[in-house]
């Protein structure tokens, strides 16, 4: 990107000292920055041809370079997605789903049509992710490595995997606590209202992030977790 952004007016009477009492609004591009009089740095005149057509080139301020880059880059960091954004950031949330699975035994036993009804369709995508070891943390660097931290990927779908990958990691947490001989303990009700309570929290935070990835719309309001993503995804 140039380090200076340059406005280009052709005039055919005007003269260089008339340019201060000229209305600044003419130096106006499609974006909201405008070139003052006051700002204008160096103004050069040449002539064109025969005709002696004069153009005056108005170089932006320094201090204005910030401004003209954040417009020029807006398209690419705004949270606006097109179809194939929104369809990147619906697959990620797979992860937490698949892996909160196991906390829904309970449910699944309750309502075994339930359950056909969900694992029948993603069996394949299980068998790949559970049955070859490693693929789970391998998957997870892969996105965290080249898709989160890649700014030429829009920050809408940056911000969706890495909000998917939250919430995936948000379950080790509970998925340690059942291990514990502690918790083995307690009463069994206990325990299945917690596995429960665990799947209906992350099921309820996928759907959410998948509609509104659907909607085009960020997901930025599942308690805690999009407040840690904002903080890793910043604002670009």
């Amino acid at each position: 990107m140039a380090s200076l952004t340059q406005f280009v007016l052709p005039l055919h009477t005007f003269q260089p000292r008339e340019l201060q009492h000229f209305d600044s609004s003419i130096f106006c591009t499609n974006s909201t920055a405008t070139a003052s009089a006051a700002g204008i740095r160096t103004v050069k005149k040449r002539f064109l041809g025969r005709q002696k057509r004069s153009v005056f080139v108005a170089q932006r301020p320094a201090w204005k370079q910030e401004q003209s880059s954040l417009f020029v880059t807006y398209a690419r960091y705004t949270d606006d997605a097109d179809l194939s954004d929104r369809f990147f950031s619906c697959l990620p949330y797979l992860l937490p789903f698949i892996d909160s699975l196991g906390f829904a035994r309970y449910i699944f036993q309750q309502f075994p049509d339930v359950a056909r009804a969900i694992i029948l369709p993603l069996q394949p995508v299980i068998s790949i992710y559970r049955g070859i070891p490693g693929v789970g943390f391998a998957l997870y660097i892969a996105l965290f490595v080249f898709v989160v931290r890649n700014q030429n990927i829009p920050r809408f779908v940056r911000f969706n995997v890495m909000q998917a990958l939250f919430l995936d990691v948000m379950l080790i947490i509970p998925g340690v606590f059942s291990n514990l001989s502690v918790a083995r303990m307690a009463p069994a009700l206990l325990g299945e209202t917690m596995a429960n309570a665990v799947f209906y929290a992350t099921l309820a935070a996928v759907l959410y992030g998948v509609a509104c990835s659907i909607l085009g719309k960020l997901s930025d309001q599942i308690p805690l977790i999009s407040e840690s993503v904002k903080a890793q995804i910043g604002s670009f």
